[in-house]
């Protein structure tokens, strides 16, 4: 058995000597390539971190050397030939799993040990709780008992009270065989388990996939045959469409209150193709409506979210099941959610809807009045956030009455507490008169002026003609100042 090991070549020589003092006489029952291999799967058992009494797989120290140990445990186990568990069960896997595994290898994950050895029955996906099968449960427990085996087996070379008992080879390659069995089988209950909760968690995107082509279908019936019973099969296949996105912004994150009812959904999606269909065009050729715009922006949200459905229908499989963590679904969402919830606001209340038009009209004329700031609003030039305010402000004063005070009262509640005009208008009264003058200041040119000819006020008339004289010459050599600070 022994044959080859002694070997001129110096670093088989130093895995013999360490081979020899952890193993004693037993390090004779293997040969030159398994005793390397043997003799570093003990060393990365000893590099393991852990915390506690628990293996730490968290830090990236400790799953560097969790990572390295269970590489050497394959490397171990076929130059052991340890007879390998079938992987043939990875024939089902999707292809994002299937990624993850060298085909029929043993291929030893990390994330598969943490999993089996931190299991609990329940996983969460999209704030729901999906339970795992028992087989995945028992399985986990096996893979544990597997683990600590081979952890004590390893642990028990390094003891110094260990004596050589001529089955080290025998009782290593139980251990290993052991380990692949309970490790195979773990591998298959839980990813499967795992590819259910995925397509339940993904149910709400299917549902709403499906729901879409029904949708298509109804579409295209109510093309050729504009019926009643046509149009009210229409109108029932829209409303579940809605019900499915209401659920799946649900389920993909915070939702919307005006996309959660589907009647209030279908009246706000209603509302804003009829407002699109008697304009004609979102924009005219003059000051935009705001009610065509927003309309636009609703039906235009909602059109992309459907066109979305259709085309990841032939990607499901590369859905992330944390519906929230694919960026194209969420944009999507949000922006249906954004969208339809300022629609909703301005219809149930045209007192705002009229605010906005007027300020609109405002802006407008104020940029037809100042060329220069139409270049700022093309640039977003941060000199436009300064000015903005400004102009909202001014057509607030110019007419306290219309319906910018609505408007303006959320942001500015302190100053527009009732949105009264006539203490607006108080308020611009104020402002525009000039501050009165003090007394001091009365009493002083009061005091000037009684002041007897010839007499020089306190510190004499040439003390102060000459600071004049000394300022103007200093203004004279200074720098001019920067345009921006003018």
């Amino acid at each position: 058995m022994s044959k080859g090991i002694g070997a001129g070549d110096t670093r088989y020589e130093a895995v013999i000597s360490i081979g020899h003092s952890l193993l004693g006489k037993d390090a004779f029952d293997f040969e030159r390539d398994e005793l390397h291999a043997v003799v570093m799967l003990a060393a990365g058992g000893e590099k393991l971190v852990h915390d506690a009494d628990r293996l730490d797989t968290q830090s990236q120290k400790g799953w560097a050397a969790c990572a390295r140990f269970l590489k050497k445990a394959e490397k171990a186990a076929a130059a052991l030939k340890v007879e390998q568990a079938p992987r043939a069960f990875r024939e089902r896997f999707t292809a994002n799993f299937k990624a993850l595994f060298a085909g029929s290898e043993r291929s030893y994950r990390v994330d598969v040990l943490e999993a089996s050895l931190s299991l609990t029955p329940a996983v969460w996906a999209n704030g729901e709780a999906y339970e795992l099968s028992e087989a995945a449960v028992n399985h986990a427990k096996d893979l544990r008992e597997a683990w600590l085996g081979l952890r004590e087996l390893l642990a028990g070379w390094s003891s110094p009270e260990r004596t050589a008992s001529g089955r080290a080879r025998s009782e290593l390659c139980a251990r290993l065989r052991r380990l692949d069995l309970a490790w195979a089988g773990f591998e298959e209950a839980y990813v499967d388990g795992l590819l259910q909760v995925q397509q339940r968690a993904r149910g709400a995107l299917a549902g709403a996939i499906e729901q879409e082509g029904r949708l298509q279908a109804a579409e295209a019936a109510s093309r050729t045959d504009r019926s009643e019973d046509a149009m009210d099969a229409y109108r029932q296949e829209e409303v579940a469409l809605l019900e499915h996105l209401g659920q799946l912004s649900v389920a993909a994150g915070a939702p919307k209150p005006s996309t959660q009812v589907a009647e209030f959904a279908v009246q706000i999606l209603d509302e804003a193709v009829q407002v699109l269909a008697i304009s004609g065009a979102c924009c005219d050729q003059g000051v935009p409506d705001p009610t065509v715009v927003l309309a636009a922006r609703a039906v235009d949200s909602y059109k992309g979210l459907r066109d979305y459905l259709v085309n990841v229908k032939e990607h499901m499989d590369k859905v992330h099941p944390q519906l929230a963590r694919n960026a194209g679904l969420t944009e999507r969402l949000t922006r249906w959610e954004e969208s339809w919830e300022r629609a909703a606001l301005y219809t149930e209340n045209p007192d705002l809807m009229e605010g906005v038009r007027q300020l609109v009209g405002f802006l407008a004329c104020a940029l037809e009045a100042a060329p220069p700031l139409r270049q700022l609003l093309e640039d977003r030039d941060a000199e436009l956030f300064l000015v903005l305010p400004r102009l909202v402000c001014l057509c607030l004063l110019s007419d306290p009455e219309s319906g910018v005070t609505r408007l303006l009262q959320p942001l500015m509640p302190s100053r527009l507490a009732g949105a009264d005009p006539d203490a607006i208008r108080a308020a611009r009264h104020r402002r525009s008169r000039p501050p009165p003058t003090s007394r001091t200041s009365s009493t002083s040119s009061a005091a000037r002026r009684s002041r007897p000819p010839g007499r020089p006020s306190r510190g004499g008339p040439w003390p102060a003609r000459g600071r004049r004289r000394r300022a103007r010459a200093r203004r004279l050599t200074l720098p001019p100042r920067a345009p921006w600070r003018t």
